[in-house]
């Protein structure tokens, strides 16, 4: 039992350092465009992570990036099949109806998995679909019920200066970055933004 339990602290800590390796590589060669070591990176990392489906939503996203829509969604269904009812997967399934030109349709499948409670994670993807759509008024409305759903948390500002500027609205995306700054001021991302 003892020699059981000291395999098992050995192999934790390696399976830790395999899923970091396999996720960085992943990351790495879908940077630079290299899809097909990437995805292959994400299945290495899958036999690995606790985390299938999230691994399998960033498969379908890894296929998106490389422009095939057509191994996006087949992995994507096969994946549904096994877990009809993952978030993550959920989450780019409705993404990928909105892009198809459904975006209420997106809209009402991220809607579903709120249980009626405001919920940063899937307000940004909503956010993310209007945008894709130009539905401009709707984003902002969107995001102007995240600010008082969560006033102090920095995403919500940035997510908000980030719509301004693509509309380029420049004083409106400053201000919505210098608040989200005030509340994070070591944000890499608000900081790029803002310069």
């Amino acid at each position: 039992l003892v020699a059981a339990r000291g395999i098992k602290q050995v192999r934790q800590p390696e399976q830790q350092n395999r899923a970091i390796y396999f996720s960085s590589l992943a990351e790495l060669n879908s940077n630079i465009g290299q899809y097909d070591q990437a995805i292959q990176a994400f299945q290495d990392l899958r036999t690995v992570s606790p985390e299938k489906e999230v691994v399998d939503a960033r498969i379908v996203e890894t296929y998106r990036e490389a422009k095939n829509n057509d191994m996006a969604n087949q992995y994507l269904q096969k994946a549904l099949k096994a877990a009809p009812k993952s978030r993550p997967l959920l989450i780019v399934s409705a993404d990928m109806i909105a892009e198809k030109g459904k975006v209420d349709e997106g809209i009402r499948t991220l809607e579903s998995l709120s249980n009626g409670m405001p919920d940063l994670e899937l307000i940004g993807a909503m956010a993310n679909i209007y945008q894709r759509a130009k539905k401009w008024d709707d984003a902002q409305n969107l995001l102007e019920k995240a600010v008082k759903s969560f006033p102090m948390n920095s995403d919500v500002y940035f997510m908000q200066g980030a719509m301004y500027e693509k509309q380029k609205k420049d004083a409106e995306a400053e201000k919505a970055f210098r608040k989200s700054l005030e509340i994070n001021a070591d944000s890499p991302a608000t900081l790029n933004y803002l310069g």
